[in-house]
């Protein structure tokens, strides 16, 4: 297995996956328009925060551990039982949180105690969410691609039925319920195709070495998944109340577009590129592999950057509808930090292989900070494009840090 060869065929489906999304928010923009696109992606980023909360944020450590031979996968194996315990508590408590106070979120969220009851859907499949993440979890880490290529298609397939039949029947409400039961619905398809062989036999338990080895990734991964989302949210909603709600959709547009096509680049990182750095203790190889990273998924990048540049025009009018061309000049400081974003991801991943918890949180928190002052200072300066240009300098900068990272990285293994 190489990384050429992963990244064709995680790209393949990626690329499956992009035309579902698209799909998707073809239906959405034409269904609530760019004010609901925007309500649509507040509600995304929450639920990628309480999702990755509920799994207690152990993915990434038993993708780690699993693909290093530290946990072999066996049933009773004390990483992987102490991952279902943490997964099952966090996900329990959270569901509980969210039940409890869904008027009060649903009108921070959406301006409206309207919305509890997608909140309470959302809180009941919290559960399966979390395993269904263990379970993607340690498929990765045995390096069985095309068993987690095959399931994120299906997912994706079985979101966008439920995503164009609710937001048909019923507008935004069908779309955020839509959203809500999308990690259910993932987690069924992966009990049904085959996923339930490798959770079954690990039974739930605290294990103390376990839990202090798990303990480094879940504290990273806990604040990656804050960080970046709770920023968009900041930001989105800086752009909504003081320019308006049409112009934080145009922003979401482009954020979405986005997204769509750097699956096809980032969705070889933790089915290959993690599992691989987690493996290497040479440094040379190390060094080795980095390079060769970059020398494959960064010209993809920019390629597909400037292919959508070129064509921004018309794909805003085919992917959402006219009333969405206002956000075409959002698109070149947005691709330019999707590049730059890419090559301190690479360097990012080996802070998780090497479990360099200090570094990774200090430069998620930086990062999003960074982000959000900048968009704050840039949008009041520029308008809606200041964002863009937000993005791309918050990139930059982040991946300048990332070269001591990987100073510190490949000297440490020395």
């Amino acid at each position: 297995m190489n990384l050429l060869r992963v990244s064709l065929q995680t790209g393949m489906a990626a690329a499956i996956r992009a035309v579902f999304g698209f799909i998707a928010t073809k239906i959405i923009a034409l269904y609530v328009g760019p004010g609901g696109l925007a309500q649509i992606g507040h509600f995304a980023n929450f639920s990628s925060i309480a999702t990755a909360l509920a799994g207690g944020g152990v993915s990434v450590g038993v993708t780690k551990y699993v693909a290093e031979q530290r946990a072999p996968g066996q049933p009773g194996s004390p990483i992987l039982g102490t991952a279902l315990a943490l997964a099952l508590s966090c996900s329990f408590v959270l569901s509980c949180v969210l039940l409890l106070w869904r008027q009060e979120l649903s009108l921070w969220l959406f301006g409206s105690p309207a919305y509890s009851g997608i909140l309470a859907a959302f809180a009941a499949v919290l559960a399966p969410a979390a395993l269904n993440g263990l379970l993607l979890a340690i498929l990765a880490g045995h390096r069985k691609v095309r068993n987690v290529v095959m399931l994120n298609v299906a997912a994706s397939f079985a979101s966008l039925l439920l995503t164009a039949s609710m937001t048909i029947y019923a507008g935004l409400q069908g779309a955020l319920l839509a959203l809500a039961l999308a990690q259910l619905s993932a987690f069924l398809l992966s009990l049904r195709f085959g996923g339930w062989s490798a959770l079954r036999g690990i039974h739930p338990l605290f294990e103390r070495k376990s839990l202090f080895l798990l303990a480094r990734y879940s504290a990273m991964a806990v604040v990656s998944a804050i960080s970046l989302p709770l920023a968009l949210m900041i930001v989105r909603n800086h752009l909504g109340e003081t320019i308006s709600w049409e112009a934080a959709g145009y922003w979401q547009g482009v954020w979405k577009i986005s997204e769509a096509y750097l699956l096809l680049v980032t969705a070889s990182f933790g089915v290959y590129y993690l599992p691989r750095l987690s493996e290497i203790r040479e440094p040379a190889l190390l060094k080795r592999e980095i390079l060769h990273g970059y020398s494959v998924l960064l010209p993809i990048a920019a390629l597909s950057a400037a292919c959508i540049y070129l064509l921004r025009e018309p794909l805003t009018r085919f992917l959402f509808s006219d009333a969405f061309l206002p956000m075409t000049e959002l698109f070149a400081f947005q691709l330019a930090g999707d590049v730059l974003k890419v090559g301190s991801w690479m360097i990012a991943h080996l802070m998780l292989a090497k479990a360099m918890t200090v570094s990774f949180i200090a430069s998620e928190v930086l990062f999003a900070a960074c982000f959000v002052i900048l968009s704050l200072l840039l949008t009041a300066r520029f308008g809606t494009v200041g964002a863009s240009y937000a993005f791309a300098l918050s990139y930059l900068f982040y991946w300048a840090g990332m070269g001591w990272v990987y100073r510190q990285a490949t000297r440490s293994d020395a």
